[in-house]
């Protein structure tokens, strides 16, 4: 059966520097993001360790599109975690 586009595959982690290409804002300004409040640890971004931040790709992106529409982000969050419940299958 072939993956479907909603499967945990279509969800990847990056660097603040990938990121930050990515989503056209600096370093200092994702980290105030993260600060702020605005993006959820284990959702938009996950830490490795005490020094180290891997950001969700895909639902930071996403939150950026939907900034002014917060129930199609939450869709997209609901998506992220279903996928994680089907890696557990």
């Amino acid at each position: 059966m072939p993956k479907q586009a909603n499967d945990y595959t279509s969800f990847s982690f990056c660097n603040k520097n990938i990121l930050a290409q990515h989503i056209g804002y600096s370093s200092h300004t994702l980290k105030a993001i993260r600060q702020r409040g605005e993006w959820i640890e284990g959702i938009h971004y996950v830490r490795e360790n005490s020094r180290t931040i891997r950001y969700n790709l895909a639902l930071c992106l996403n939150w950026l599109a939907n900034k002014h529409n917060p129930d199609a982000h939450q869709k997209e969050i609901a998506r992220y975690l279903a996928s994680l419940e089907v890696q557990k299958t």
